[in-house]
């Protein structure tokens, strides 16, 4: 009798673990404190909005007139969080980056800080 009451009590401890691993996911507010490393960066004007709805039906390297301004969108490549990424050129400013997301097409930071950190070691061993 008491060998099954351990037993019970064994099989009731890793039940219980098991559900406390269990939950709800974790959402982009309770780990990215700082809202400039969040996934989506607010679009910063109606020709950033309008660009960013533009993205999806827009060729690569194809420069696009958006509120007086031009863009040019480089291909979209696919990232290890399993969205498509692009690049964004704003002639006579920086690049940006545009990832898909639930909601559309939004601005994520640049780790890199908008330059190819590896262009100068690129073809070396």
């Amino acid at each position: 009798m008491m060998l099954l009451a351990r037993r019970h009590a064994a099989v009731l401890g890793v039940a219980l673990a098991l559900a406390a691993c269990g939950g709800a996911p974790v959402r982009d507010e309770d780990v990215y404190h700082e809202a400039s490393l969040r996934p989506g960066v607010l679009p910063a004007d109606d020709a950033d909005r309008e660009l960013l709805a533009r993205l999806p039906e827009s060729a690569a390297d194809q420069p696009l007139e958006v509120g007086g301004r031009v863009f040019v969108p480089r291909a979209a490549y696919a990232t290890a969080s399993g969205r498509r990424c692009a690049p964004v050129v704003e002639q006579g400013a920086r690049t940006r980056l545009a990832c898909e997301s639930a909601a559309g097409w939004v601005f994520v930071p640049d780790v890199f800080g908008g330059d190819d950190p590896f262009a100068a070691t690129a073809g070396t061993p």
